[in-house]
């Protein structure tokens, strides 16, 4: 997503609070691919740098070394990592509906098992 908006013209800053940016497994061999897409579009992640407050119309970071900073920002997009976010498949066990969790709602795996996922519901319904 960051990519696309940059390549949009649209002012991106990927920030993570991790030491250094490590590509995702799933995306494999075309990792080398996206990080060159990415070095074109000029979007550079930002490592060792944590979300600590959401305001209006801007966010506080602060940085590895300790300074903090505010950025004014209209859109902010947070993706928690590969963990799975499942808050209704629970509640609706024991209801009578039957329940298919697909997606993010799932334990974090390949895009290929996802597809594969994708493709047995969608002969199921």
């Amino acid at each position: 997503m960051a990519l696309d908006l940059a390549r949009a013209g649209r002012q991106v800053r990927l920030l993570d609070p991790a030491p250094r940016f490590v590509p995702a497994a799933y995306i494999g061999s075309r990792s080398k691919a996206v990080l060159r897409w990415a070095e074109e579009a000029r979007l550079v992640t930002e490592s060792g740098v944590e979300l600590v407050e959401i305001g209006q119309d801007a966010i506080l970071v602060r940085h590895a070394d300790g300074r903090s900073e505010r950025i004014a920002c209209k859109v902010l997009a947070i993706a928690p990592g590969r963990v799975a976010h499942d808050p209704l498949s629970q509640a609706l066990l024991g209801s009578g509906i039957q329940v298919q969790v697909v997606g993010d709602a799932r334990k974090p795996r390949s895009y290929g098992n996802a597809i594969h996922e994708a493709a047995y519901l969608a002969r199921r319904i």
